[in-house]
């Protein structure tokens, strides 16, 4: 490996700790978390991946459209995350900061 791919996998890597730091900072999911990730996590079974896959290569041909990931359909928490230079927060932690916009409002 070339330096640029271990500038890459140090980036990455620094972004994944900061993710479960941050993670990890607010301390145990609740039922409701825990709920709604294992009613998500029917998505991403083998059998669903496996026809993501077939329907990914049918469309290859350009005669039908790309399907959509099922695991990016539903999502497993609905605060989505954002990651920035303080690394990852919640999209309502990041409104609350002064002077960022987002959507149009400050």
């Amino acid at each position: 490996m070339n330096s640029e791919h271990w500038l890459i996998l140090a980036v990455l890597y620094a972004g994944l700790v900061d993710a479960l730091r941050e993670r990890l900072r607010h301390g145990p999911l609740s039922q409701e978390d825990r709920k709604r990730i294992r009613d998500w996590s029917v998505c991403i079974l083998g059998s669903l991946a496996a026809q993501y896959l077939l329907n990914v290569i049918s469309s290859i041909d350009g005669a039908t459209t790309p399907p959509q990931a099922p695991w990016l359909v539903r999502r497993p928490l609905s605060p989505p995350m954002t990651v920035g230079p303080h690394g990852p927060r919640s999209e309502d932690e990041l409104r609350k900061e002064p002077g960022v916009t987002r959507g149009g409002s400050s």
